[in-house]
């Protein structure tokens, strides 16, 4: 995986709050209900700095689930974010902030997941995008 570059090459001399990367933004939100939605891919070349994630979901029954994970380019798990198990009727939201970034290469998905029809999910990542 990529390395962070900064922007300013002597750091010895930093005073006060510099950019941290040098990349592009990425803001991306999605929802799924009784589905599995991909909610981000990482461009070929590139690799996605998640610095923050924002995930909320409703279940209107015991037994639901959602999820919030990273697989890789075939389809693996890789990392679980979020998951949700619901005894019954419930409401959850979580976020964090991701100190270091976790950093997730070349066509590997962000992707959000709901089991059931009463179970609907929201998610919010933020991050950005620099060239491998």
């Amino acid at each position: 995986m990529a390395t962070t570059k900064w922007r300013e090459g002597n750091r010895a001399r930093w005073v006060g709050t510099r950019p941290a990367h040098d990349g592009e933004q990425v803001a991306s939100s999605s929802e799924a209900n009784n589905a599995t939605v991909v909610q981000y891919t990482v461009p070929a070349g590139g690799v996605f700095h998640l610095c923050f994630y924002q995930v909320s979901c409703r279940a209107d029954a015991a037994g639901n689930f959602a999820r919030v994970y990273v697989r890789d380019a075939a389809d693996n798990l890789v990392y679980q974010i979020v998951v949700y198990y619901f005894g019954a009727l419930d409401n959850v939201n979580s976020t964090g902030t991701l100190y270091p970034p976790l950093e997730i290469p070349a066509g590997y998905d962000i992707v959000i997941h709901s089991n059931a029809t009463g179970c609907t999910i929201y998610s919010f990542v933020l991050g950005w995008l620099e060239s491998a």
